[in-house]
């Protein structure tokens, strides 16, 4: 096969996937792989002593959580023991923004694209300012955490399900449209969001979990983005792996290097 008829190929799959928000479920549970101490980073892989202090820090606030350690004393002696497993969460279907840690008992969206039979995982999104994926791991922080997925992350869920999961590629495509560029600015994909969502979360939730959820989803302003990286990523996985192919697949980095993967180089990163 020539490059030009592997990109041709490579790109057909690409834009033939489809991106259903389907499910919200914890992370052990679906994501290939994933130990009770597995903690999964954005980028290329990358080894403790080399993370950025971002990275770290959310690290230490996602081993806070899982109630590995206490302090981050404790953090910093648990991941040099090599108690806990690192990974790059390309590696694993996953993605996440910023320091993009994932852990064993975060819930996490579930995005499927249905032509290829691919399914993808990234965290809730947490908000802006102060939050895990930039680094900070105080107690109002892991409070909204603990909040997102004992209480938020239920009540996606059953609408999700009630709602039959959403297109996020038909979504996407109106947002864009209306002036959304999907990463800084997701004014109208977060407003389309929640006119998907409203009718099923009033449906399966009491008033003022739903009423909390709307403020939040609405105030969060970018509360789409984690999904939408989830079904991206699918898409592209689907364009992965294709024999001769030059298109890159992945484009990633963690803080300390960053990295790109080749359709038809496999799963080689080249930082």
């Amino acid at each position: 096969m020539s490059i030009n008829e592997a990109n041709k190929n490579c790109l057909q799959r690409i834009q033939e996937s489809t991106a259903l928000w389907s499910d919200i479920r914890p992370a052990k549970e679906v994501i290939p792989g994933m130990s009770e101490r597995t903690v999964l980073h954005a980028g290329p892989p990358v080894a403790w002593e080399n993370m950025c202090g971002p990275m770290r820090g959310s690290i230490t606030g996602a081993c806070i959580y899982e109630g590995w350690a206490r302090t981050p004393e404790e953090v910093a002696e648990l991941a040099t023991s090599g108690e806990l497993e690192f990974d790059s969460s390309h590696h694993r279907h996953a993605i996440g923004p910023m320091s993009g840690i994932i852990t064993p008992s975060m819930e996490v969206n579930v995005v499927t694209n249905t032509v290829h039979g691919i399914e993808t995982y990234s965290t809730l999104y947490m908000g802006i300012g102060k939050v895990l994926r930039h680094g900070a791991f105080d107690d109002e922080v892991l409070a909204k955490l603990r909040w997102m997925n004992d209480d938020l992350a239920p009540l996606l869920k059953a609408s999700l399900l009630r709602a039959g999961g959403i297109d996020l590629k038909s979504l996407v495509a109106q947002a864009v449209q209306m002036g959304d560029e999907l990463h800084n600015r997701n004014k109208a994909s977060n407003a389309l969001l929640l006119t998907s969502l409203v009718q099923h979360l009033i449906a399966v939730g009491d008033k003022a979990a739903v009423i909390e959820a709307i403020d939040f989803i609405d105030k969060a302003g970018h509360f789409i983005l984690n999904a939408v990286m989830a079904g991206s990523k699918g898409m592209l996985d689907a364009g992965s792996n294709v024999k001769d192919s030059t298109i890159v697949t992945a484009l990633a980095r963690n803080g300390y290097e960053t990295g790109i993967r080749v359709s038809g180089l496999g799963d080689t990163w080249f930082t």
